[in-house]
């Protein structure tokens, strides 16, 4: 019940807002098409942008409710796609680190799934946008019953009392915070910048095993 209300707000609110975003867009560009063809044509790329990322959202949500799709391995799998075809067209190296294979045969929520993965995206759209860094190291593994997310980078880094509200790190804590985890994240100027997700797993039904 509660993951079923929590991607109903996710809709509601991304899903939503965007359309709501492409029908006011296209009202616009239909009405400067003739008089102004550039300002139509501008508006015509930021509908086709909006689209994208509403599509991309949307198979997010599919791929977390899938019941076929929702081992560790699965994720695992999922988040070395996203940060390959982010970080390809860049010169940033990203190194990716996994817990053990008797880890990646474990089941995970779908609610775990989703948020883990939106934070981990959140985290690396960051890094790719601010840090002007030349590596990136991902680590993920299950211990003492918890999930262990860890993105680091070499980049400039950031006084994190300054923008601890900025760059969606309050959204992020929030979606660490709504399934009992926590998210840290250590920066100063010049350093590059850690964080660290952490999600207990330890609670009925959270996680499971496959049958053999």
């Amino acid at each position: 019940e509660r993951i079923r209300s929590n991607i109903g707000s996710d809709l509601h609110d991304d899903a939503g807002t965007t359309l709501s975003q492409i029908s006011f867009l296209s009202e616009i560009a239909r009405n400067e098409v003739l008089a102004h063809p550039r300002q139509a044509e501008l508006l015509l790329t930021q509908i086709g942008e909006l689209s994208r990322d509403l599509a991309n959202s949307m198979a997010e949500i599919v791929w977390a409710l899938n019941p076929q799709q929702d081992r560790m391995e699965d994720l695992i799998s999922y988040f070395r796609r996203f940060a390959n075809d982010l970080f390809e067209p860049s010169a940033i190296d990203f190194e990716f680190v996994v817990g053990s294979e008797s880890q990646q045969a474990m089941r995970l929520r779908a609610d775990i799934k989703r948020q883990t993965f939106l934070v981990f995206k959140e985290l690396l759209t960051n890094i790719l946008k601010h840090s002007d860094c030349q590596r990136v190291r991902a680590e993920i593994y299950i211990e003492n019953h918890t999930l262990h997310l860890n993105v680091e980078d070499d980049g400039v880094g950031f006084d994190t009392a300054q923008r601890a509200a900025g760059n969606g790190i309050g959204n992020m804590r929030r979606r660490a915070t709504s399934l009992g985890g926590s998210l840290a994240i250590s920066s100063t100027p010049g350093s590059g910048t850690r964080a660290c997700l952490r999600l207990p797993i330890k609670e009925r039904g959270l996680i499971r095993y496959l049958n053999r």
